[in-house]
C-alpha cells in the first residue's frame, strides 16, 4: 500500500497549509476506502513515518488511525463526531484504547500500549478530537514530560519522532 498521498497531507496539516478542496475530498472519499480495515485488523505491518523513520509491529497502526482521524476532523471541519463510520470507529477505538491504557494498565494519562505509540496519538490529545475525552487537559499534563525527554515516553524513540509530534 503507498502512503506517500498520506504522508503528504499530515505533513501539509502539521505544517498548518490549508488543504484544498480536492485533498479534502480525498480524505472524506478515498481514505476511508484505502485504509477501510485499519480499524478492525492488523493489515499494515510497516509503515514509514514523514520523517524517515521505519516503524514495525504495532506503531503502524497507531500511527495511521491517529492521522486519519487528525485529516477527517480537518477535511470535515469539526472536532465533534463526524458522522462517517470509518472516523467514527477510529475515534472510538483511540478514546477506548486510552482509557484501557490507563484504568487497566496502570500507564499515565496520555501514554498508549508503547512510547511510539504513544507519540501517535499525542498529536490527537494535543488538538483535542477526542470529543469524549478532555484531551487537551491530558496533552498538558503530558508535554512537559515529552519535551523533558521522560524515559517513559521518549527512551528509544527517535529524536526527529519526537521532535515532530510535539511540533504539530
Amino acid at each position: 500500500m503507498n502512503l506517500q498521498k498520506f504522508n503528504e497531507l499530515i505533513v501539509k496539516v502539521h505544517d498548518h497549509i490549508t488543504l484544498t478542496q480536492a485533498e479534502k475530498t480525498y480524505i472524506k472519499d478515498d481514505l476511508p476506502l484505502i485504509l477501510v480495515d485499519i480499524p478492525t485488523i492488523h493489515t499494515i505491518r510497516e509503515y514509514t513515518h514523514p520523517v524517515g523513520t521505519r516503524l514495525t509491529g504495532a506503531p503502524p497502526r497507531s500511527y495511521l488511525r491517529a492521522y486519519s482521524l487528525i485529516l477527517g476532523k480537518k477535511a470535515f471541519g469539526t472536532r465533534e463526531l463526524i458522522g462517517h463510520p470509518f472516523f467514527d470507529e477510529i475515534e472510538k477505538d483511540l478514546t477506548i484504547g486510552i482509557m484501557r491504557s490507563n484504568f487497566e494498565q496502570g500507564h499515565p494519562k496520555g501514554y498508549y500500549c508503547c512510547k511510539i505509540c504513544s507519540m501517535a496519538i499525542f498529536p490527537v490529545l494535543e488538538l483535542d478530537l477526542l470529543h469524549k475525552l478532555s484531551g487537551k487537559e491530558v496533552a498538558n499534563a503530558v508535554r512537559p514530560r515529552i519535551e523533558a525527554r521522560d524515559p517513559l515516553f521518549t527512551k528509544g524513540v527517535p529524536e526527529k519522532l519526537v521532535d515532530f509530534t510535539l511540533s504539530f
